[in-house]
């Protein structure tokens, strides 16, 4: 309609250049552009109400979506501030326990050190034991109470170094779970101050109202502007992971968050419950070390006494026998002394006799002097025997006394080398050869369990300077010494 308006006004134009041939073409073509002109009033009209209409939906629209906006970003403002607050609860705590985790390993590993000081002990005790002499080296009760004690000191030295592997492990573990709360900290903390700058800007701002005659932008423009402002952010090192899993997912943002929590805490309780296990298995230790120390202790006072006991029962018994050798060597005297008493009675008997067997054929008869002298050589001689028996007894109770002697006198001295070496071996510290050993090699028990590569292992030099509370006994004062 506009368009034949347009055509019929430029005919008359070109009419009117010509000249009028009749009025009713001038009115005609007045009342003409009138009715257009109307009409394009009329369309103007409907355009401005329809663009009235739709600049106020776009208000209310563009109104509520930023209400939307700023409750979002209010609502993840505050869920990010309670997962900060509780990823920085988790950190105090899984800190607090890494420190007491840190104590408990030391104090493990000072009882690592603190046993190998009674197990060398023992080790010493049993290998000086050893050279008893052959009478007195036996497996005697002190024998079992060492082997006893070795083996309780191994199994105890055994379980520390188990327990100092698993708390390390634990540690390692606490310590990467406290350094990813820490990484999602800086990554809370910085989305809570970029979604509060975007609370705080103000929407009257130039920068982000744009001019009246400024071209908006098509959503192309606007893409390749975010890239822009994302690479350069990506350039000067502001913008931290962009590549998250969570970009895509926004639930999995809180669980991730909800599983590092979830895991510190288990930690934390598995490191409580460890270190309540390491401390009951410590106080165990140190109460079988103290009850085995004890028990080697008495069994070894106990051996001393009694070797004192059968010491001063030998001795006793040695000084019998001596006595009684002095008085077999008395007997022997006095015998030696009867037989030389014998002697000249009997050679005057004999004598006697050989003189009358020269008497003349006629008198040699058995008559009474004859036979008093065979009676009287019968008597002296049968008295000469007794005499020599009773000396032959004595002679050889002699020998069996003088092979008791040396026996007991053999055993007095093997019993005062096996107690000596007991009361030596009582009050005994590490040898000076055993604890250079030690501080240049690491103790062939520890080695098993490479205790030294620990974490807050300590040095073995320690091992030169043993507590002086363990093993450090003093000899007995009691009259035989």
């Amino acid at each position: 309609m506009v368009s034949t308006s347009i055509s019929q006004s430029e005919r008359i134009e070109r009419v009117s250049v010509r000249g009028l041939k009749d009025i009713r073409d001038w009115e005609t073509s007045t009342q003409r552009k009138i009715q257009e002109a109307s009409d394009n009033r009329d369309v103007s009209c409907k355009m401005r109400v329809i663009t009235n209409q739709a600049t106020r939906s776009i208000e209310r629209e563009t109104k509520d979506k930023l209400g939307a906006v700023m409750t979002s970003l209010k609502k993840k403002v505050a869920e990010t501030k309670s997962l900060k607050g509780r990823l920085e609860k988790a950190v105090s705590t899984i800190a607090n326990e890494i420190t007491l985790m840190n104590e408990k390993q030391a104090a493990v590993t000072d009882q690592l050190y603190a046993q190998q000081t009674p197990l060398t002990i023992a080790q010493y005790r049993l290998k000086e034991r050893t050279k008893r002499p052959l009478r007195e080296n036996i497996h005697d009760a002190v024998q079992i109470a060492l082997h006893e004690e070795t083996l309780e000191l191994s199994g105890s030295i055994t379980a520390l170094t188990n327990h100092s592997q698993e708390m390390s492990t634990v540690l390692s573990e606490m310590l990467t779970c406290n350094l990813d709360l820490q990484d999602d900290i800086l990554d809370k903390t910085s989305s809570l101050e970029l979604d509060r700058t975007c609370l705080s800007l103000p929407l009257t701002e130039p920068n982000l109202v744009a001019p009246v005659a400024t071209v908006v932008p098509t959503p192309i423009q606007t893409t390749n502007q975010a890239e822009m402002v994302l690479n350069k952010g990506l350039e000067s090192g502001n913008v931290r992971h962009i590549s998250k899993h969570s970009a895509h997912y926004p639930q999995e943002w809180r669980l991730v968050t909800e599983a590092t929590i979830s895991r510190a805490f288990a930690l934390v309780k598995t490191a409580r419950e460890l270190r309540k296990k390491v401390g009951m298995r410590m106080k165990l230790i140190l109460a079988n070390t103290k009850k085995t120390e004890v028990k080697t202790r008495n069994t070894f006072e106990d051996k001393i006494r009694q070797a004192r006991k059968l010491f001063d029962q030998l001795a006793g018994k040695l000084n019998e026998v001596e006595q009684e050798m002095m008085e077999i060597n008395s007997e022997k005297e006095k015998i030696k002394a009867a037989l030389k008493e014998k002697e000249s009675p009997l050679a005057h008997c004999m004598k006697r006799l050989a003189l009358r067997k020269n008497r003349p054929t006629r008198e040699i008869v058995r008559d009474d002097a004859e036979k008093c002298l065979h009676h009287q050589l019968s008597a002296m001689m049968r008295h000469i025997r007794e005499l020599e028996t009773d000396l032959g007894r004595l002679i050889t109770k002699e020998e069996n006394l003088c092979r008791l002697k040396k026996d007991l006198e053999t055993d007095l001295h093997d019993k005062s080398l096996a107690k000596e070496l007991d009361i030596k071996l009582l009050s005994a510290c590490i040898p000076v050869d055993t604890q250079v050993q030690q501080a240049s090699t690491v103790p062939f028990v520890l080695s098993k369990g490479n205790i030294t590569k620990l974490p807050f292992a300590r040095s073995c030099s320690r091992l030169t300077k043993p507590p002086s509370s363990l093993f450090s006994y003093s000899r007995p004062k009691t009259a035989s010494g």
